[in-house]
């Protein structure tokens, strides 16, 4: 109906406009005048009127051609509360509409929420029956530790006891061994002091033949040295003759070389008497000059050379004298000489028979020595095999105390695994904290201390750190020097009411990853199996923890046991939506990694 009005309306505008134009045409043909207007004024009011009369004529046919029409405009301003309240109610619905999907989606998540619960708890029940599995396993192991401990524990008692009587016997043997010892200390003393004296006698024999040969010596020498002094003498005698030989050899040649020179004289007067009788004469006189004063001359050497032959002559008797009383004194010294050698040999023979009786004693005493070295022996011998039965009997007692103290502590195990009232499990994190240095290593201690008597240890102190430990911890952070992040694990399964022995380690407190580094990554095969691609990325997921767990960062500081289900389904979501073949995810930390900063892993796919 509506569609049909419009149409109407369409078709009755354009006869309006059409009607209105022809009479306002017609009219300014003819010119009318109203109320004193132009004619174009009056043609542009005719034409006015005229439409609105047509068009009011028009609306009042349609009107009474269709009465719905005029009940419709009539109820309009009815209608129009009406549409605002339903529209007030309309905007109600959407309102609680998205309500409604608001405590949806709640509800949906609510549903995914305790899905995953759900499977959390699953999988608890399941790590719980693992657990007790373990422990019944545990158990077992413990029962049969007990029993070998117990066996070990009766051998060694046994032992124990054999080696206290092998202790006793050794020790009376040992008493036994040491009163020969020291008889035979007795007796080598003895045969010390003989030879001693036997030295002393061998030392005064050996004195008395050095003295004898000394005198020999001395003897010998003084005969060498007068055959020395006769053998000079002879040579001086021998060098006196040969002088005096000399002696007279020269005077004869003085005698020929005079007499030479008088011949020469006189032949030479002879040949000169022809040239000149004055110088004759003087040279005859002078040659006769000549001749007497060598004659003179010559006779003084040979009278010098007597006198020197009488003086050697002299010499030599003396000598001759002189070697007759080296001849005596030689002949004394030979004498002394035999007797000295037949002192030395008395001598020598009584220093063979003191050393006759010096190696019999000093066999003796080697003999004695030799069992006194023997007895030494065999008392070193008995101390070394008792002090070795004492360190064995240490090492069992102490092997044994250590024995009593595994069972004590496996019994204490297997009761609170019985009872399952641990306020510890083996390996779980008691406490973890900056440790600045040494000096800060106490008040790490009393802080590991509160938190276990929070969780239900009791002792004075709650938590215990063997010395060893202890000293191997203080080592540690002084090598580190400097901040060090140290946590600290149950030694052993600790029930409620117990102290908490501690097992700690330190690492230094660096930063090992930054955050957005890659800490690892994988090749997923997008073709593969769902499954296979969620194994992937969970395998993944374990590696990244273990890479972070083994530079120091303790299991328990990572968030969502390494990555949270949302971000997981999301990944797995974005890996469907590729078309690709492969991708690379990665696994990074949202903040700097270091031992004692929480860790909160997210994926990466670039």
């Amino acid at each position: 109906m509506l569609w049909v009005f419009l149409a109407f309306v369409v078709l009755l505008s354009g006869v309006v406009a059409y009607a209105a134009d022809t009479i306002a045409r017609k009219a300014g043909r003819k010119h009318i005048r109203l109320f004193g207007l132009r004619p174009k004024t009056t043609a542009l009011v005719v034409a006015v009127l005229s439409g609105m009369a047509i068009s009011a004529a028009s609306l009042t046919a349609f009107l009474l051609l269709n009465k719905n029409a005029v009940d419709i405009i009539a109820a309009a301003d009815q209608l129009r509360p009406q549409l605002e309240s339903l529209r007030q109610e309309y905007k109600t619905a959407q309102s609680d509409l998205q309500a409604a999907n608001t405590e949806r989606d709640a509800a949906q998540t609510e549903a995914r929420r305790l899905g995953q619960l759900q499977d959390a708890a699953q999988r608890d029940l399941r790590a719980t029956r693992t657990d007790l599995d373990v422990a019944r396993q545990a158990e077992q192991r413990l029962k049969t530790e007990t029993a070998a401990l117990q066996g070990r524990v009766k051998t060694l008692g046994t032992t124990i006891t054999s080696l206290e009587s092998l202790a006793k016997d050794n020790r009376a043997k040992l008493q036994t061994s040491e009163a020969a010892l020291k008889a035979s200390k007795e007796r080598a003393q003895a045969l010390d002091a003989q030879v001693l004296d036997f030295r002393a006698r061998t030392a005064l024999a050996q004195q008395e033949a050095q003295n004898a040969q000394d005198r020999a010596t001395q003897v010998q020498a003084s005969a060498d040295q007068a055959q020395q002094r006769a053998a000079k003498a002879e040579a001086d005698a021998k060098a006196a003759q040969a002088r005096a030989v000399q002696a007279q050899t020269r005077s004869t040649l003085a005698q020929a070389t005079a007499q030479q020179a008088v011949v020469t004289a006189q032949a030479a007067a002879r040949q000169s008497i022809a040239q000149a009788q004055a110088t004759a004469q003087q040279a005859v006189a002078q040659a006769q000059a000549s001749a007497k004063a060598a004659l003179i001359q010559a006779q003084g050497q040979v009278a010098t050379a007597q006198a020197q032959a009488a003086a050697l002559g002299s010499q030599v008797g003396q000598l001759q004298a002189s070697r007759q009383a080296a001849q005596r004194d030689l002949q004394t010294a030979r004498t002394a000489l035999v007797a000295a050698q037949a002192a030395r040999t008395q001598a020598d023979k009584q220093r063979q028979a003191a050393q006759v009786a010096r190696d019999q004693i000093t066999t003796q005493r080697d003999q004695a020595q030799g069992d006194l070295l023997a007895l030494q022996q065999q008392q070193i011998q008995l101390k070394n095999s008792n002090d070795g039965l004492a360190r064995d009997l240490a090492t069992a007692r102490a092997t044994l105390g250590k024995l009593q103290d595994e069972y004590s502590s496996s019994r204490a195990e297997l009761n609170a695994s019985r009872n399952t009232d641990l306020a510890y499990p083996k390996n779980e994190l008691v406490y973890a904290a900056v440790v600045p240095s040494v000096r800060n290593l106490d008040g790490f201690l009393k802080d590991a201390d509160k938190v276990a008597q929070n969780r239900g240890a009791k002792g004075t102190p709650a938590v215990r750190l063997a010395s060893s430990a202890r000293a191997a911890l203080e080592t540690k952070l002084r090598g580190l020097n400097a901040s060090t992040f140290v946590q600290c694990r149950a030694a052993q399964n600790t029930a409620l009411g117990f102290p908490v022995d501690l097992s700690c380690d330190a690492k230094a407190n660096s930063v090992l990853f930054h955050g957005g580094d890659i800490i690892r990554r994988v090749s997923v095969n997008l073709k593969a199996d769902p499954r296979v691609i969620q194994d992937q990325i969970n395998e993944l997921v374990k590696d990244t923890v273990v890479d972070i767990t083994t530079r120091g960062v303790p299991g328990e500081y990572i968030m969502n046991q390494g990555l949270d289900v949302t971000e997981f389904i999301q990944l797995l979501t974005r890996l469907n939506a590729r078309n690709d073949t492969t991708a690379v995810v990665g696994m990074a930390a949202r903040d700097d990694v270091k031992p004692s900063t929480r860790v909160d892993l997210y994926p990466i796919l670039p």
